[in-house]
């Protein structure tokens, strides 16, 4: 018995040709497009639409805020340190907030010192009153004296007085005059300090400036009728003018400081 034949594998052929083996594409269908390939195709779209599609407005920028100059008014934007007007420097908050604590503590100290003068006017008032009665005692023991001498004279009769006569009846009446007028004088000019130290408590400045003017306008008219009287009580004077002089200082100083500190409210 015969074994059958296995049959032997053919060779497979292939096509001898080369052409035959690359593929072929039809013309009319377009290239093949690699996802590379987009982004430039997309470039070229892009460079050809036209320049009014491509180019819109730039959006305003706004000017920053700013504040009036407290100098010369010109308006000064919020990051400036300076006026470009006229050079004054702003302060930030901070340097603000500090320079307004040290008005206040400042116009706190000075303010002390002003009532040091306040205080002052009310003695010149105590003193006015003080230096009346006493004068005007000490005149009126003098008077009664005189009336005394004078009694025994008629009235008709005249007596000579610092170059002039002057008969017993004027001399009488020249006496009670003059004394009544330093009681008057006095007690008057006591109860205007006392006005301007009530004054003085509410507007310092004005107050002790007229008090400073009526105290040499009195040491001035003392002076002319007594020249004698401008040497007595020098060093007493001297130091209430000093006083006056530092109490106007004192009153200028929380006027200025006062102004400064309302600006910055």
């Amino acid at each position: 018995m015969e074994t059958p034949k296995t049959p032997e594998p053919q060779a497979q052929e292939f096509p001898s040709n080369e052409s035959e083996s690359r593929p072929t594409y039809d013309v009319d269908s377009p290239p093949f497009e690699s996802p590379a390939e987009e982004p430039a195709a997309s470039a070229v779209e892009t460079e050809g639409t036209p320049e009014s599609a491509q180019d819109t407005p730039p959006p305003e920028v706004e000017e920053p805020p700013g504040r009036p100059c407290p100098e010369c008014g010109d308006l000064i934007p919020t990051d400036d340190a300076f006026c470009s007007g006229c050079g004054y420097t702003i302060n930030t908050q901070q340097e603000n907030d500090k320079e307004t604590l040290r008005i206040k503590r400042e116009l706190a100290s000075i303010t002390m010192e002003s009532k040091k003068s306040s205080r002052f006017i009310l003695i010149l008032a105590v003193l006015f009153a003080m230096f009346g009665t006493v004068l005007g005692f000490m005149n009126k023991n003098e008077a009664d004296k005189a009336y005394k001498a004078m009694s025994r004279l008629s009235e008709s009769y005249s007596l000579p007085v610092n170059g002039k006569r002057y008969t017993v009846k004027e001399l009488r009446k020249k006496i009670k005059q003059e004394m009544i007028l330093i009681f008057a004088t006095n007690y008057f000019l006591s109860l205007v300090m006392f006005g301007l130290y009530f004054w003085s408590r509410k507007n310092l400045f004005p107050a002790i400036v007229a008090a400073f003017a009526i105290y040499l306008a009195v040491q001035a008219v003392n002076g002319f009728i007594e020249p004698k009287t401008i040497y007595q009580g020098l060093i007493f004077k001297i130091i209430f003018i000093a006083l006056f002089i530092t109490g106007v200082k004192n009153a200028l100083k929380v006027r200025e400081l006062t102004a400064s500190l309302a600006k910055r409210s």
